[in-house]
């Protein structure tokens, strides 16, 4: 009788391939989804910014954003999509703490974890923990991580969260839409 595999991380193995498929998916399909993106105005940067948010659409997110940079008023524009992210961000949020909790708390007690983690002060973990995730929301990389990152373990009110993750998610985006101005 074949005996069936078990990942140990099943969640973010799943979101590591997703992130490897689409980017291949999207490299060769952006300017398909840039033409039906561009001319819904800040709609679309909103949808933009909506996919800005999640693994599987970062990649595509990141190539219409630059392009609207250079031809759409980049701080209009960057408000719409951050507020897009902020919505996906909350869609995150919801499933996240649900999803990758257990598999972030199995992660910390890896030996690999343990030895990186068990030299910095307890105060500090806290501290790089949450620099780690404000980055990762910040950039292109998948928001899931980030806000996995900061709901294990916190109990961050929702206005909060959405300030945060509006102005970290805006903040990334300007400079991609900047990026997207100067290329």
């Amino acid at each position: 009788m074949a005996r069936r595999t078990k990942f140990k991380y099943p969640r973010l193995t799943l979101l590591l391939v997703i992130l490897l498929v689409t980017s291949f998916i999207f490299a060769s399909e952006g300017e398909l989804i840039h033409q039906l993106v561009t001319p819904l105005g800040f709609l679309g940067a909103a949808i933009a910014g909506f996919l800005y948010a999640f693994s599987f659409t970062a990649f595509a997110a990141t190539g219409i954003l630059l392009r609207l940079g250079g031809s759409e008023n980049i701080l209009f524009t960057g408000i719409a999509a951050g507020i897009g992210s902020v919505i996906g961000d909350l869609l995150i949020l919801k499933v996240a703490k649900v999803s990758f909790e257990h598999e972030f708390k199995s992660l910390y007690k890896e030996p690999f974890a343990k030895a990186v983690i068990k030299p910095i002060p307890r105060p500090l973990q806290h501290f790089i923990k949450v620099l780690v995730a404000m980055i990762i929301i910040a950039s292109p990389l998948p928001d899931e991580a980030g806000v996995a990152l900061l709901a294990n373990g916190y109990v961050l009110p929702r206005p909060i969260f959405s300030l945060m993750s509006f102005i970290l998610n805006t903040t990334g985006i300007l400079v991609i839409l900047y990026a997207g101005r100067v290329l």
